[in-house]
């Protein structure tokens, strides 16, 4: 249409390529000019403006083309992004699904492990407060123990030679003396030993405490991050575990260090007996040796007394530590499933 609307021009001006390619071979014929008037300029002035006019509509028109074609291609560009980014997002909502179930599957049985937890915290500050009253029971005992000892050794060391001639039988067994201060002196050891023990013993249950009170604390805050607080649980656990039994070996080795301290004073108090009897045989008059010696026979006297009640007290030691141990072998916390 432009192309033909530009011939159309060319040929109302008199310019067609037709017109001038004949113009070199035929002379046209001389025509009388003819006097443009002013209708004729206003056709050409309109010709000229209708041309404008329409290459303006064809190069908006392209423009309005090119546009609309960007504006396609940016849709369409639109749309395959957001395709991509909701199938990834998709994918990811599926795997924290996914990771939803496993935390919901794994942490099903963990509201009542912390209930059977609490429950076994509550048994052990109760076996704590047992533990306190026995350990001021055996400590009383140690001490009764050691003053016990004490005094055997002052009376021991009251003897004289004097006394020694007096009773050829009790000079004769002397050595059987020496044996008798050696093995109170390693008594008075073992107390010792057994006392250090008990502080040991105390300090571990006061960091057993404290340990007890983290563990509360640290299940408080298990309710809220749950998945974290089954590890730290299961640590915890196995610390109480190490702890009861390093307790427990503790008090085997205090309960054998009571029966060895109970094995030599019952030996103690059968070689009193045994010394005493021969010392009635040797003796012809007992009524003179007991007006000639009455501190002596008043001491052999409270000796035996002592040795009977200290065996009485190692031996209700041993039951109460029996008992302590019983306790904390049936508490055993191996025993709850987590």
């Amino acid at each position: 249409m432009a192309s033909n609307d530009s011939s159309k021009l060319m040929f109302s001006i008199g310019l067609s390529d037709s017109l001038s390619s004949s113009s070199e071979d035929i002379i046209p014929m001389q025509q009388k000019r003819k006097k443009r008037g002013f209708y004729s300029r206003k056709n050409r002035n309109s010709r000229l403006n209708q041309s404008a006019m329409f290459l303006n509509k064809n190069y908006s028109y392209g423009i309005c083309t090119m546009i609309k074609f960007i504006f396609i291609v940016l849709i369409m560009i639109s749309l395959i992004i957001g395709l991509v980014v909701m199938y990834s997002l998709s994918k990811q909502i599926d795997s924290l699904h996914l990771s939803i179930s496993g935390i919901q599957t794994n942490n099903r049985d963990l509201p009542d492990a912390i209930h059977s937890l609490q429950s076994q915290q509550k048994s052990f500050e109760q076996e704590l407060i047992n533990l306190k009253v026995n350990l001021n029971n055996v400590i009383i005992t140690t001490s009764n123990l050691t003053q016990q000892s004490a005094h055997l050794n002052h009376k021991l060391s009251q003897l004289d030679e004097s006394d020694l001639k007096l009773l050829p039988n009790l000079k004769q067994s002397s050595t059987d003396y020496e044996e008798l201060k050696k093995r109170l002196a390693n008594l008075q050891y073992n107390q010792d030993s057994i006392a250090n023990s008990f502080k040991t013993f105390q300090e571990e249950i006061e960091n057993l405490k404290i340990k007890m009170n983290q563990l509360g604390s640290r299940l408080d805050l298990g309710e809220h991050n749950s998945t974290e607080q089954s590890s730290k649980i299961s640590e915890l656990q196995m610390e109480l575990t190490r702890n009861l039994s390093v307790i427990n070996s503790k008090i085997d080795s205090n309960n054998q260090s009571i029966t060895r301290m109970n094995s030599a004073l019952i030996k103690i108090d059968q070689q009193l007996k045994q010394q005493r009897s021969i010392d009635q045989k040797s003796i012809d008059s007992p009524l003179s040796f007991s007006k000639n010696h009455p501190a002596d026979s008043i001491s052999f006297s409270e000796s035996s007394q002592q040795d009977s009640s200290a065996n009485r007290l190692i031996s209700t030691n041993e039951t109460k530590s029996f008992h302590v141990k019983k306790v904390l072998t049936t508490d055993n916390p191996d025993e709850t499933v987590m």
